[in-house]
């Protein structure tokens, strides 16, 4: 069997031929030694131009074509039929979280998520909303000492509102760099080095 290689060689050959043949045939012109005579003394002659080797130009390009059509052609019979494969459906990781029952007399589902838990098993980027004073800070708390329990991994901090009311949240923090950003909104605050602190910050981590 010709591998792909050759098979690609022999078909750009044919093409290199056939550019070559184009190039090297000379353009050739029907005048003769009479019709230069008669054009000399002002007669109007007809000149028609050819070139002999057009048509085995375009035979070795039709060549090169045909060749790679007729081997496609062949590795499209040959090749093994596809067999569709049942791939088995990738079900959801559990939720490993701590579930406690709703409180005595409220109205609630049978069973709470606890959020922490599942934001300390799943480490990934993500994105807590609420409104103010709902838990958002104890929730994250709660998640950086489930991670310190089960991972035994650093944690570093950026705090943004570091309310000292809130510092005993961030204690189990290895390291801690807190501002209350709403203090750099004031055009008398040096923002520039602040943003040079936290970018030496992330460059230490």
């Amino acid at each position: 069997m010709i591998n792909q290689s050759l098979k690609l060689a022999i078909a750009a050959g044919f093409g290199v031929a056939s550019l070559a043949v184009t190039i090297a045939s000379p353009t050739l012109t029907s005048l003769t030694p009479d019709d230069m005579a008669r054009f000399a003394n002002g007669e109007r002659v007809s000149v028609t131009a050819y070139r002999p080797n057009r048509l085995l130009s375009v035979a070795l390009g039709l060549g090169g074509v045909g060749l790679l059509s007729w081997w496609g052609w062949r590795e499209l019979q040959n090749a093994p039929a596809v067999v569709g494969v049942d791939m088995p459906t990738e079900q959801p990781e559990p939720v490993q979280g701590q579930f406690v029952r709703a409180p005595a007399g409220v109205p609630a589902p049978e069973k709470y998520i606890d959020i922490s838990a599942v934001l300390a098993q799943r480490l990934r980027p993500t994105l807590i909303t609420g409104n103010p004073r709902i838990g958002k800070g104890i929730a994250v708390a709660h998640a950086i000492r489930h991670i310190k329990r089960a991972k035994e991994c650093p944690v570093w901090l950026i705090q943004p509102k570091y309310h000292p009311k809130e510092h005993a949240y961030w204690e189990p923090c290895d390291r801690v760099m807190g501002f209350m950003l709403e203090d750099y909104l004031q055009p008398d605050q040096d923002i520039d080095t602040l943003c040079q602190e936290l970018a030496q910050f992330i460059f230490e981590w």
